[in-house]
């Protein structure tokens, strides 16, 4: 804390102080009554003396000049905040400035929107939001803060997967951080609906806070890595050239730390939506992602990817107790903006169609990136059965494109039926990635290849992924990855427009 208020006042402009700031204020609060008195006033002075705009760099510039702003500006805001409450500042101009751009950055769904629209940023910035709450902050922008962070808060419960995670999507994803700031979200809104008299959703909130927090602490325990992998950490697979290991297990512990400062442990836990199921969940289209949950399992669709992290179809699919990278947590991207090993190629790779044309081309649904309408039809929601399809139709009618996934989740595992309806196509093929390794664990691949059917075992004792798909199916010579490991990819062809594949996830 020294180090850091003697830096606030020495150096300017530093997007790193955009985030400080509020820890720093936040250990001031927990550590004052345990302070010696000269040593808590020296460090109030220092911070006290704080320019936010100088020390901050996601400010709004002259001329009302909007180009620095974005989540970090939210961040610095809450920093703010918690200053006054100590009373160093008055936030009432600052927040006029910046409060409303921030605001209005919330989608219909209570989501915040990153510049980038990445999936953690909008958690992390609802996160600060919730910090300021908490701390009492009941000015002109509370209402609709609070309003949206309600919302936001359904959307965070109902996006878990199966297997407790919060979406992919985006830069950040898959550090342990991740889940840590699901649990702070969730203890923030489980005491929300508690003091509303609503038990029940209170304790699904608490259920799901503990079941993110606990992913974070088996992970770690497991790999003494910051990122859902097991490789040589020497190797920085699957992270972003900021991602480094000291900087994102800090962020953990302060995230965990929110979640235990927001903690109401009176609070009975009830079975969260990603145990329950029967449901069908879109975003935004600032996020366009599908979810479905049911018997146990998830999945989420990309249908419009970012390609520097992802690549447009299904690019999760996990069930309750099994790896969450066997079957796929996050999709593959030809043109990652993480570290992978040099000689690893590069491809964009899902769960996803192709379409062979008569010439031998070849269009898969992962290399359309942001080429598509993406159009969601909900046919089923049960408890027992979930069915969804997504028709994918190109914008550019240069691009031969128009295909319709239908998707159904049941007990016996996850059916899709990819239709194509391009004109002039010859064949339709089907691309699942499957696992080879982590790091740690390492995959044995039996297939069993005839003309009407063929079927692909993905085992990692004592887990297997079972696929069943219609015509021969080839396998990827070479490799490709993404974050959490290493994929071959399996293509099934049938020579119509019509495929059924099986995809289901068994203990031996």
């Amino acid at each position: 804390m020294y180090k850091s208020c003697e830096q606030f006042s020495l150096v300017f402009g530093h997007a790193e102080y955009d985030l400080a700031v509020k820890e720093v204020m936040i250990a001031l609060k927990l550590m004052k009554d345990r302070l010696p008195k000269e040593d808590f006033n020296y460090l109030y002075d220092r911070l006290k003396s704080i320019d936010p705009y100088k020390t901050y760099g996601c400010i709004i510039g002259e001329n009302k000049d909007t180009g620095k702003l974005c989540n970090m500006t939210v961040y610095n805001s809450a920093g703010e905040y918690l200053r006054e409450t100590e009373g160093m500042v008055d936030t009432a101009k600052y927040f006029d400035e910046h409060m409303p751009w921030a605001v209005s950055r919330f989608d219909d769904f209570g989501m915040w929107v990153p510049l980038d629209n990445s999936m953690l940023y909008d958690l992390t910035t609802r996160c600060q939001f919730s910090v300021m709450l908490y701390f009492g902050y009941d000015g002109k922008y509370a209402g609709a803060i609070d309003r949206n962070l309600e919302k936001g808060g359904m959307m965070t419960l109902l996006m878990q997967s199966a297997a407790f995670q919060i979406p992919y999507g985006g830069r950040s994803n898959q550090y342990l951080f991740n889940e840590a700031l699901a649990a702070s979200c969730c203890e923030y809104e489980a005491r929300r609906h508690m003091k509303a008299g609503r038990k029940v959703l209170a304790g699904m909130f608490k259920r799901c806070a503990r079941k993110s927090a606990e992913t974070v602490y088996t992970r770690l325990v497991e790999s003494g890595n910051h990122i859902k992998n097991y490789f040589d950490p020497t190797m920085a697979f699957g992270i972003d050239g900021y991602g480094t290991f000291h900087r994102y297990l800090i962020a953990t512990a302060v995230f965990i730390g929110y979640g235990i400062l927001f903690s109401d442990e009176s609070i009975k836990e009830y079975p969260c939506p990603s145990e329950i199921g029967g449901y069908v969940l879109p975003t935004s289209d600032k996020f366009h992602k599908v979810f479905a949950n049911c018997a146990g399992q998830s999945l989420e669709i990309e249908t419009k990817a970012d390609s520097r992290y992802d690549s447009t179809g299904l690019g999760r699919y996990h069930k309750a107790g099994f790896p969450i990278d066997l079957a796929l947590s996050l999709p593959i991207t030809s043109e990652p903006k993480y570290r992978l090993p040099e000689d690893i190629p590069r491809k964009n790779a899902s769960i996803c169609t192709g379409i062979e044309y008569g010439n031998g081309d070849v269009l898969w649904l992962c290399d359309q990136k942001d080429k598509l309408d993406a159009q969601l039809n909900v046919i089923q929601e049960t408890n027992r059965e979930v069915s969804f399809s997504v028709e994918y139709r190109s914008k550019d009618e240069t691009t031969p494109f128009h295909v319709t996934e239908t998707y159904t989740l049941n007990d016996e595992g996850l059916q899709i039926e990819s239709a194509v309806l391009s004109e002039d196509a010859d064949s339709v093929l089907f691309s699942i990635p499957l696992f080879e390794s982590n790091g740690r664990d390492v995959s044995a691949i039996d297939r069993t290849e005839c003309e009407k059917e063929s079927t692909v075992i993905v085992s990692v004792k004592p887990y297997r992924y079972i696929l069943r798909g219609e015509g021969p199916v080839s396998i990827d010579k070479k490799p490709s990855a993404n974050r959490n490991a290493i994929y071959r990819r399996a293509v099934y062809k049938s020579s119509g427009k019509r495929m059924r594949i099986h995809l289901s996830l068994e203990k031996e």
